[in-house]
Parts: structure tokens; sequence; C-alpha cells
């Protein structure tokens, strides 16, 4: 007979959601817990945003309770007599199948996290902003105008940027304005766009609603004349794509040598889903 010590049955949940019950001699919730966990990371491996969310935030939800329960379990128990399935070694075989099923299912997981960390897609992307990519895609679907793509740049560093020209298209800037295939793209004053410097100051920056076709989006507009506001014409090669920042003025991209046209191979993801920001209000925000 042996008391239950309430933090090694918390630290046991811990390392394996549910561990903590079987060591409180809950059997039954322990298959409970156990199991649904698996469940629930086998469910980040569907192909649907929503059945993605679902799997990440219920295994979290069971994580978080199942240490709880296990704590306040186990400061319940007086004493329990030790089965034979007690023994030490026992314990490692759940430890490492969850274990392998973690490494197995996230490493096919249809959905890939990113931290925005420049301002080159403001408005629409923000500093500080925690996306879910679909990285599969682009395996089913063809690039768009205006997709939000991951793609590789020739440094193999990873941009996330808008499409706005597709193979054969010709494009220019002119007065701060796109002419795509010699028509304008038009763009319609809003609202400034607002936000706090780090010294507490207010900066306003006019911002527009662009329609590229049936995509509507809001670009900012920092200067006039500023040294990508009027360009050559750019006439996008077969198998590759011509992309831009919604930031026009603050953003490398396609109008640049250093990142020039994106051949199709390097595209990766098609951005879905805000799920963390510094501003509340944007959490759970869908894109595209």
């Amino acid at each position: 007979m042996k008391k239950r010590n309430p933090f090694i049955a918390a630290l046991l949940s811990l390392i394996t959601p549910g561990l903590g019950s079987f060591y409180n001699s809950s059997n039954n919730l322990f298959y409970l817990f156990f199991i649904s966990f698996i469940f629930f990371n086998y469910l980040i491996t569907i192909n649907n945003i929503y059945v993605f969310l679902a799997g990440i935030f219920l295994g979290i939800f069971l994580w978080i309770f199942s240490i709880l329960h296990s704590f306040f379990q186990a400061r319940k128990i007086k004493e329990i007599e030790l089965g034979k399935l007690k023994k030490f070694y026992i314990y490692l075989i759940p430890i490492i199948i969850v274990f392998t099923s973690n490494i197995y299912f996230s490493s096919n997981a249809k959905f890939t996290s990113f931290n925005i960390p420049a301002k080159s897609m403001q408005p629409t992307l923000l500093v500080g902003d925690y996306v879910f990519f679909d990285k599969n895609y682009y395996l089913k679907n063809e690039v768009k105008y205006g997709d939000l793509v991951v793609f590789k740049t020739k440094d193999n560093v990873d941009f996330v940027k808008r499409v706005i020209g597709m193979p054969g298209d010709n494009v220019q800037i002119s007065e701060g304005k796109i002419l795509l295939n010699n028509v304008l793209i038009k763009k319609i004053k809003t609202d400034d766009f607002i936000e706090e410097d780090m010294l507490g100051n207010i900066e306003r920056t006019r911002k527009y609603t662009e329609k590229l076709f049936n995509v509507e989006y809001e670009v900012l507009d920092l200067m006039d004349n500023s040294i990508v506001d009027n360009t050559n014409i750019y006439l996008v090669p077969e198998g590759h794509y011509f992309v831009m920042g919604d930031n026009r003025d603050n953003s490398l991209d396609s109008r640049f040598i250093d990142i020039g046209f994106v051949p199709e191979d390097k595209i990766l993801h098609r951005a879905n889903f805000i799920y963390w920001a510094k501003d509340k209000s944007r959490i759970a925000s869908f894109l595209n």
C-alpha cells in the first residue's frame, strides 16, 4: 500500500497525457486520455483547417486537463495497492508511443506555422502575427492572382508575398499604381493605417483597398515617388510569378533584382489563418 505524490502524477501527465492517471491506478481513465490524445494528434494530418485546429486545441485542452486531474486525484488518494503493471519500465511504453506519434503526425501535418518578423506585408500581416500556412495546397491547386504565398528566395530564405503577375503577364508600376497587361489595377483610399512606434508615437500611413480581379486586399503607401513607384515593364517568364508586398514602399520583392521573378517550384505554401497576434482582435482571422 502506498500513497500517491500529486507532483509526480502531474509530471507524468505532462510527459504523456493520462500517465498520471495510470500512476494513480485509474487505468480506464488513462486509456481514455491516452487514446484520445493520439486521435487528436492524428487530426492534424487531415487536410482541412477546421479539423486541424480542432485537433490542436482539443489536444492541448486534454493535455492540460489530464495534468490537473492527475494532480488533484493523487491528493485525494490515501493509499493504494500497486499492481504488477506499476513497474518503472512499464511507464516507458506509453511515453515512447506518444513521442513516436508526435514525431510522425507532426511531420505529416498539412499545415505549418510561420511568425511574421517584418513589416513588408502590412496591413495584411503585422509583425508578431503567427500564421498557419497550407503546406500541400499547391500540390492540388494552381497559383492564383492575389494568393499570399511562402516561397524560397535565391538565398534560400522563406519570404511571404502576394502574387501579382502570372506567367506571360507584363507588370509595370506607374505613380505607385499597378499596370497589369496594360490595365490599371484600381485602388481606393480608405482610413489611414495607424500604429504606435517603440516610443509611443502614433504613425499614420495612407491605406488603400486594391482589387486584383476578384481578390480584394489592403495596401499601404508610405511616400510618393519612391524608388519603385515608377518602373520599367516586367515581362513574367513562363514558369515564374511576380510577387509584391502589401506595404508597397517597404517591401523587397519581384521589383528588385535580389528577388526577381519567383520560379513555380520555389512557391511552397499558401497563407490560411492567423492563430495568434499582438492585436487580439486579429486572432482567428482567415486570409486569402
